[in-house]
C-alpha cells in the first residue's frame, strides 16, 4: 500500500473508535496553509482536535511528534475556531493518536501546547 492509503486507513480506524465511544464527527484533513487537522470530533460540550501518526517503530513514540509539530496543530485549531466561530470558553484537547498494522497502538489525550 502506498503512504496515502496507509495514513487514510488508519484515520479512519482512529475515527470509528472515537465515534464508538460517543464523539460525533464534524471535521477530517481540515487544511490551512501550513497546517492540518486530521480529525475534529465532539461530543457535548467538548471538542478533541486529533492528530494521527502511523508508525512502524514503537520505542520513543513521543518522538514522532515534535514540539514544531504541535505548535503548527495549535495554530491551526486556532484557525479553525477562529473561522468557525468556536468560543474560547469551549471545552478543547488535543489527542495524538499511534496507528501500527491498523490497529490503534497508543492515545496520548490532552497533549498541551509546548513551551
Amino acid at each position: 500500500l502506498c503512504l496515502k492509503k496507509i495514513v487514510d486507513i488508519s484515520e479512519q480506524i482512529v475515527k470509528q473508535e472515537y465515534i464508538a465511544l460517543g464523539w460525533k464527527f464534524i471535521h477530517e484533513n481540515w487544511t490551512i496553509r501550513g497546517g492540518e487537522i486530521d480529525l475534529i470530533l465532539q461530543s457535548n460540550n467538548e471538542m478533541v482536535f486529533i492528530e494521527v501518526k502511523c508508525v512502524d517503530h514503537t520505542d520513543d513514540l513521543h518522538n514522532y511528534v515534535t514540539r514544531s509539530k504541535l505548535r503548527t496543530l495549535h495554530r491551526s485549531i486556532a484557525t479553525y475556531c477562529h473561522r468557525i466561530g468556536v468560543p474560547e470558553s469551549h471545552n478543547m484537547r488535543v489527542d495524538v493518536v499511534f496507528v501500527k498494522d491498523n490497529a490503534i497502538l497508543h492515545i496520548f489525550d490532552h497533549c498541551s501546547m509546548p513551551a
